[in-house]
């Protein structure tokens, strides 16, 4: 778990420095994604959300597969330090500085047989269709990261 937590840990802090490169340029387009379920690297994916957003960059999150399950209200993620908050806290907290968030069209259907609707999603989560998806994941002038 050591290993997992300083390689999550340097891979952040090589795209914080590279961001932090370009925070002149204020006002980018970045597109995050997240896929993994472990928690430290959905938070260290939330932590990059809310640093850019607070630099005034245009942040969008979609979250695919077990990340799907930050935006359901009832699901609570692992608390993590040394903040004692949780993944879906971090990412409420980018929401609060301007991020939007989306889940991928086929996270629905496919969770816990199909149980949840785009009802039991936190306040302004939205489900993509494979369009919109689509055009966030190729538009030109959109950095794009993956955790």
């Amino acid at each position: 778990m050591n290993a997992l937590f300083r390689s999550v840990f340097v891979g952040a802090s090589l795209v914080l420095a590279s961001l932090a490169a370009s925070a002149s340029e204020s006002g980018e387009r970045v597109l995050l994604t997240v896929f993994s379920g472990e928690g430290q690297i959905q938070g260290t994916a939330m932590n990059v959300a809310t640093a850019l957003a607070n630099n005034d960059h245009e942040v969008h999150i979609l979250l695919c597969g077990r990340a799907g399950e930050l935006a359901l209200r009832d699901r609570m993620p692992e608390t993590l330090e040394p903040r004692t908050i949780t993944p879906r806290e971090m990412m409420e907290e980018a929401m609060t500085n301007g991020a939007t968030v989306s889940v991928c069209p086929l996270f629905l259907p496919n969770t816990a047989f199909g149980r949840y609707g785009t009802d039991d999603f936190l306040e302004q989560v939205t489900e993509d269709s494979s369009e919109e998806m689509a055009e966030r994941l190729t538009q030109a002038d959109t950095r794009l990261l993956s955790f």
